[in-house]
């Protein structure tokens, strides 16, 4: 069987080029499909955390001590590194269709990311916060779910910075944010499809353990369900955004030439 290089190779080059456009055309209805998809899947994400979070009327507390503290933690992380983090990263592409200029695109990614790393900052202190005040002090970082958040924020924060030398440093010249631009795409895409899908659901995971929602007396409470639905939801989600992205022929097509 030939793959899709081996097909090109055997059709002449005008054939090739009009082969491959359509290929490129019955790919991008699906990217536009899972654009859709992404705005989708990030709402109903954030729904339903807060129905999770304010069952039982248990809401939100910034009280010294209160428990319910720590519900800012995966309510925040949600609508920044979950929600806003799969808009920032498909706006390039998703904003091209309001006509949009390059500028505009870039601004809008630029504010997205600086609300995620606010939002991230106030979530990581209401995490701590809960587990240092709690009676007795719950020890901080001990989980596969922690240390995997700590190195998505550090990675978040380090794209976030070099993308803010990279491409908003006037005296940075064109061909340098060229070479960076691959490299900084590549890993936003990784870091979302990989390292926040894999925290979110290990984060499920662990707090639906601790309260035993899934399993309480051999019965799964409504809470285990929402819980459950939002963890499917975010791994979708982070292939929507990975398929959003994805341009496996695009670099088949000839690039213009000049005179």
């Amino acid at each position: 069987m030939l793959n899709m290089n081996e097909e090109t190779d055997l059709l002449p080059t005008e054939e090739n080029e009009m082969y491959v456009r359509q290929r490129v055309a019955r790919h991008d209805w699906l990217q536009k499909l899972c654009q859709k998809l992404v705005h989708v899947l990030a709402t109903l994400a954030v729904i339903l955390v807060l129905v999770w979070f304010n069952w039982d009327d248990e809401g939100f507390s910034w009280e010294t001590g209160n428990k319910l503290v720590f519900n800012w933690h995966p309510v925040l992380m949600t609508v920044g590194m979950v929600c806003l983090f799969a808009e920032s990263a498909i706006a390039y592409r998703s904003l091209a269709s309001l006509g949009m200029q390059q500028q505009q695109k870039k601004n809008v990614h630029l504010v997205l990311h600086t609300v995620i790393l606010l939002l991230t900052i106030v979530s990581l202190r209401a995490i701590f916060r809960f587990h240092n005040e709690a009676t007795p002090p719950i020890k901080n970082l001990y989980s596969l779910h922690s240390w995997l958040g700590i190195l998505t924020v550090v990675l978040f924060f380090g794209q976030y910075f070099v993308g803010l030398y990279v491409y908003f440093f006037p005296r940075m010249n064109v061909e340098t944010r060229k070479n960076v631009l691959p490299y900084h795409a590549y890993v936003g895409t990784l870091m979302f499809s990989l390292f926040v899908t894999a925290t979110v659901v290990m984060g499920v995971l662990e707090k639906m353990t601790f309260i035993k929602a899934c399993n309480n007396n051999g019965e799964m409470n409504n809470k285990c369900v929402v819980a459950n639905t939002y963890g499917i939801v975010v791994i979708f989600l982070g292939g929507a955004v990975y398929l959003s992205l994805a341009s496996p022929h695009k670099s088949l097509i000839p690039e213009p030439r000049y005179a």
